[in-house]
């Protein structure tokens, strides 16, 4: 995956060709993480029709706009990682595990339901993206689009071997979600999630 080569790019990194280096993951970051906004905003519809949730399509529709924030957040850890930055990594890392279940609660008391566990995951990340972008400002610089090219390429070749591996991780971290949703009622579900 590409955040966890960025880790050692930049970690390998000299002053400016780092600079060039966060520039073009934050980028690339950001463009996979709207394609992944459209790709589940187009295919919602067919993913809860195919967990037999059709009442989750608004819940498919809503989390997808975390995507871009989560990438991009992802990918500044690993730089934070890279330079080892790591109490600030962790305290970030932290602030993110604690922040989402404490709004969840809140919005829960509110009485948004399992509406506000998505909320709560979206507004945490766009805390956390605040934080992390304050924590990495001085490392971004405007780069030509050959240098994101190159970079980009060098990333994703490195990164590559990981691809597979992460994306079974994922679905299979998940998958157990997407099945007690559809033995269980949707307020159960966003409990255990």
């Amino acid at each position: 995956e590409i955040p966890m080569g960025i880790t050692k790019f930049v970690a390998e990194s000299e002053s400016d060709d780092l600079k060039k280096l966060v520039t073009s993951s934050l980028l690339a970051s950001f463009i996979l993480g709207i394609m992944a906004l459209f790709f589940l905003q187009l295919l919602s519809h067919r993913i809860s029709d195919l967990f037999g949730i059709t009442e989750s399509l608004s819940y498919f529709k809503l989390i997808s706009y975390n995507f871009p924030l989560f990438m991009i957040n992802s990918t500044m850890q690993c730089i934070l990682n890279g330079l080892s930055k790591f109490k600030s990594y962790s305290v970030i890392a932290s602030f993110r595990k604690i922040s989402i279940p404490i709004l969840t609660f809140i919005f829960i008391l509110l009485g948004y339901d399992l509406k506000g566990t998505f909320f709560a995951i979206i507004i945490s990340s766009f805390l956390t993206f605040v934080i992390l972008f304050y924590n990495i400002k001085e490392y971004l610089r405007v780069i030509s689009i050959n240098d994101f090219g190159i970079n980009f390429l060098e990333m994703s070749k490195f990164s590559s071997q990981l691809y597979f591996a992460n994306s079974l991780s994922q679905i299979t971290t998940r998958l157990d979600i997407f099945c007690i949703g559809i033995l269980l009622d949707k307020e159960k579900v966003g409990i255990y999630s």
